[in-house]
């Protein structure tokens, strides 16, 4: 494993985040595929019309293929069951990037 990749189970969260699971497993899935080892997660903030949007994008490079998924998604004080909620973000932050383990991910998506 790449020395700048983290393992999810070593981190202190600033960022709380929910997603529907069958979407969480099914990114998953297509990662497993492409025999992802690290992904990329990166969180960002754009204006749109007067309004911030939250994006999440999942991604990786593999021998096999490469491939970003991005998701749109709602801030806490919205509400829906089909799109990223992002109930925490730290103050002031509109960009945020890390590496992170495959099989610690796709272990995580099992649990839902």
């Amino acid at each position: 494993m790449n020395d700048n990749c983290r393992d999810l189970s070593d981190e202190n969260y600033k960022f709380f985040i929910t997603m529907p699971c069958d979407d969480f497993n099914r990114i998953c899935r297509d990662l497993k595929t492409m025999d992802a080892k690290e992904v990329t997660i990166k969180y960002e903030t754009v204006q749109h019309v007067n309004k911030e949007i939250h994006c999440l994008s999942i991604s990786c490079d593999t021998d096999v293929a490469t491939s970003t998924i991005v998701r749109r998604g709602i801030s806490s004080d919205e509400s829906s069951e089909n799109l990223v909620s992002f109930l925490r973000v730290p103050e002031g932050t509109a960009f945020y990037e890390n590496r992170y383990n495959f099989d610690s991910l796709n272990n995580f998506s099992k649990c839902s």
